[in-house]
């Protein structure tokens, strides 16, 4: 079955650009644009926004930061998406704070760890629980699934995704998370579903976009729709090494990136090469 994304109407901020002052330490906004590996989960607006009827902003709020759209940043608060000028935020600095290793000293691990870490919940025996800090090494690989509990196409690539992730799981012991991102809303249903998986998958904010950028990145098409089950492999900080969906020719399958997965794992150079240590 297919999904199509809900389109989000943007609106442009209704103050003049600042600009924040630079430290040596500080990346370029060109270097924080070329490296998403540095890119923080949150940053903080540094001047009062006035989105008219969509919303507005005191200096000082915190937002969750989606990435880059052409010469703006993009935001998402409330479930709704914003762009506003990189200048108007904090994010050179956040970004500057996490390439120059301060923000691991503080017990960062990746924006996307970052991102599960405070939103997601852990499946378990009885219901849910908070993810736990200590949920994410500097080695981990997040196996990220995408689907919905109406999903017949997923209900039979379940058994074998499974059965390949315990059967890799067993060979490296604590590397691997199993990441489910729902493409429905939180219903009982929805919940029903993500219990089903089994104690210990993270999932995800039901109708929350974060996970969703970096597999339109490896499969275009994606953009507009997606064919369930799809599947990512994903690094704590956010790098996208590989995705596949279902019926999607020139794009790799969901048993291609397994094999992925695969390959990492046995290969320590390998995982180091794609940033994964």
């Amino acid at each position: 079955m297919k999904s199509r994304f809900t389109s989000f109407v943007f609106a442009a901020a209704l103050c003049a650009a600042c600009s924040l002052p630079l430290t040596a330490a500080d990346l370029t906004l060109a270097q924080v644009k070329a490296s998403s590996e540095n890119w923080p989960n949150q940053i903080k607006l540094t001047e009062a926004l006035d989105f008219g009827a969509s919303g507005k902003f005191a200096a000082g709020t915190l937002v969750d930061f989606y990435g880059f759209e052409n010469a703006n940043v993009r935001f998402q608060h409330k479930g709704q998406l914003f762009l506003v000028e990189p200048e108007l935020t904090d994010l050179v600095t956040r970004a500057s704070r996490i390439a120059d290793g301060q923000a691991a000293k503080e017990g960062w691990r990746g924006r996307t760890a970052d991102y599960l870490t405070r939103k997601g919940q852990v499946v378990t025996a009885s219901g849910f629980a908070p993810v736990g800090a200590d949920a994410f090494r500097d080695d981990t690989l997040l196996v990220v699934y995408y689907g919905n509990s109406g999903c017949s196409f997923c209900a039979a690539a379940m058994p074998f995704m499974k059965q390949t992730l315990d059967l890799l799981e067993q060979r490296q012991p604590g590397r691997v998370r199993r990441v489910y991102i729902p493409s429905e809303g939180d219903t009982p249903a929805a919940r029903a579903y993500a219990r089903s998986l089994g104690a210990g998958w993270i999932v995800a904010p039901y109708g929350d976009q974060f996970m969703w950028g970096g597999l339109s990145e490896l499969v275009p098409s994606a953009k507009n729709s997606v064919s369930f089950p799809a599947l990512a492999l994903v690094s704590p900080k956010g790098k996208f090494l590989a995705a596949g969906m279902r019926e999607q020719s020139k794009t790799d399958s969901a048993a291609a990136v397994l094999k992925k997965l695969d390959e990492v794992l046995s290969a320590p150079s390998k995982s180091a090469a794609l940033g994964v240590r």
